[in-house]
């Protein structure tokens, strides 16, 4: 029986080593864009939770706007979107955000909606969260790409969330 050889069995030599170097590149920049972008999500949806909290707090009696902000920046401390070593603890995480995040970036307006069409009875609650390699919010740094260059322009320098609550 005669058996079937390859052709060309030197130039095939090293084929396999070159697709890998020109395909591990365009993968690895696939993977750090899934996560990135994924760490930008999760951020977005605890700043949204966020309001959404201070909004519910908002409806409860007697309560002040000092006190909203302090329930934002709590549960913005229950999301792990501090840096590895401000994420060790409740207390680190939110001692951390109130220097980062600061009460100030977290605004409380009566009787307005979050379109700003004004509505009796309603509070809004906007959170305006840094996110930003500067200010050391990010999960992940961004990178720099030969003959691209740096990818930082791609994500927003800033999240915000608005909630409403009716009174």
């Amino acid at each position: 029986m005669k058996t079937m050889r390859r052709p060309f069995p030197k130039a095939q030599r090293g084929a396999s080593a070159m697709e890998f170097a020109l395909v591990l590149p365009v993968f690895l920049l696939i993977l750090y864009g899934l996560i990135t972008f994924g760490a930008a999500f999760y951020t977005q949806l605890a700043v949204s939770r966020a309001a959404e909290d201070g909004a519910r707090a908002a409806i409860q009696p007697g309560i002040t706007n000092d006190m909203i902000k302090a329930e934002v920046i709590n549960s913005l401390a229950t999301s792990s979107i501090a840096p590895r070593a401000q994420n060790t603890s409740f207390t680190t995480r939110r001692d951390w955000l109130n220097t980062q995040v600061k009460p100030s970036r977290v605004t409380v307006v009566r009787n307005t909606a979050c379109n700003g069409a004004g509505s009796t009875g309603a509070v809004s609650i906007t959170v305006d969260f840094p996110y930003d390699n500067a200010a050391g919010t990010r999960i992940l740094p961004s990178i720099t790409i030969p003959a691209i260059g740096d990818i930082d322009g791609w994500m927003p320098k800033k999240l915000v969330s608005c909630a409403t609550a009716q009174i």
